[in-house]
């Protein structure tokens, strides 16, 4: 029961027990009051209750607004899935198209090089030769030419040309380095000789005093990768060897016993040999590292004690492991090369 209507029954209790000829007038008021106050607290709660529906409508409505555009981001997340994968497919079909293509472009290269290679096969190239030597008849006068330079023992007669023209280039300025020459030769077997035979005589070879020198006509292409080996060719000079480079760029060295060697094209690493590389390969990082700012640069003498110290530490390990075999199988080529060195290149 509300405490309004306990207060009024109270009340009205209270005023039945007073005496006097207004005790009517007061049940009376008392009654009014209970009424009104029912009244006014019938209409709160309406009002209260009006509220809460007006509320929980606006809710609702922003719920469903909420739900409906949550469905519709869903279906727009599902269609950008679905056109991402789409775009997905298309993309590895591009992919792999695009490397049968890079295949197909490689190889036409390839091909392309090796006809303009096989285009230049009787081509050799003479460097040196002053310009405007030639006069109106080039081909002529540099057939002469080579026999002038190789002598009469080499060419017995001046040899047949298909053409002989300077490098198509602007004509430099005088006192500067002239074109090269470049010559077509008629037969394969006599460009062979001239350049066989200029490569014996190499630094000799003069045309009036003015040092000439000649080589085999090469591609751009090829002529990259031959000047690669120019500083290893330069070492295997110096240590008498005699070096040479096969077409295209292969290197091939003849020994004082006549043998040629020539290094393999790949070189084949195992996994074992790649991790043994990798280990010390990082010590060397390492020593690097920590003697970058020292006056004294990291030695092989100092990389080679610390690699040992640390092998040390590798055969405990495996050791623990139960695993001794595979640390012999690992390190034994790196431990016997070690051993083979003389004292003074292993102490410190």
């Amino acid at each position: 029961m509300p405490k309004q209507a306990k207060k009024t029954e109270t009340a009205v209790s209270t005023a039945s027990e007073v005496a006097g000829p207004d005790k009517a007038s007061i049940i009376s008021l008392l009654e009014e009051h209970r009424v009104s106050s029912e009244l006014a607290q019938r209409e709160h709660r309406a009002s209260i209750s009006a509220d809460f529906k007006a509320a929980f409508a606006v809710l609702e409505a922003k719920l469903n607004q909420t739900q409906t555009t949550v469905a519709e981001h869903g279906e727009q997340i599902d269609s950008l899935e679905t056109n991402a994968n789409l775009q997905d497919q298309r993309l590895r079909i591009l992919e792999e198209k695009c490397a049968v293509l890079a295949d197909s472009n490689a190889k036409l290269a390839a091909k392309t090089a090796d006809l303009e290679g096989r285009s230049r096969r009787n081509n050799i190239r003479i460097i040196g030769l002053p310009e405007s030597i030639e006069g109106p008849r080039p081909t002529t006068f540099f057939s002469e030419l080579l026999v002038e330079l190789l002598g009469n023992e080499t060419l017995q007669s001046p040899p047949e040309l298909d053409c002989a023209h300077r490098a198509p280039a602007a004509r430099p300025q005088p006192g500067t380095r002239p074109r090269p020459v470049i010559m077509r030769l008629y037969r394969y077997q006599v460009k062979d000789l001239i350049v066989r035979e200029a490569r014996k005589r190499r630094g000799d070879l003069r045309y009036r005093g003015t040092p000439v020198q000649i080589y085999e006509d090469f591609t751009q292409e090829v002529l990259e990768q031959r000047a690669k080996y120019r500083d290893i060719m330069s070492k295997l000079y110096n240590l008498g060897l005699r070096p040479a480079l096969l077409f295209p760029a292969r290197l091939q060295i003849t020994l004082g016993s006549g043998a040629k060697k020539r290094p393999p094209d790949e070189i084949n690493i195992t996994n074992t040999q790649t991790n043994v590389i990798a280990f010390t390969s990082l010590i060397a990082r390492r020593k690097i590292l920590l003697l970058w700012k020292s006056p004294l640069p990291p030695s092989f003498k100092m990389w080679l004690s610390d690699t040992m110290s640390l092998l040390k530490l590798e055969k405990i390990k495996f050791t623990l492991r139960g695993s001794s075999d595979k640390f012999y199988a690992h390190w034994r080529p790196l431990i016997s090369y070690v051993d083979r060195l003389p004292p003074d290149m292993v102490s410190l």
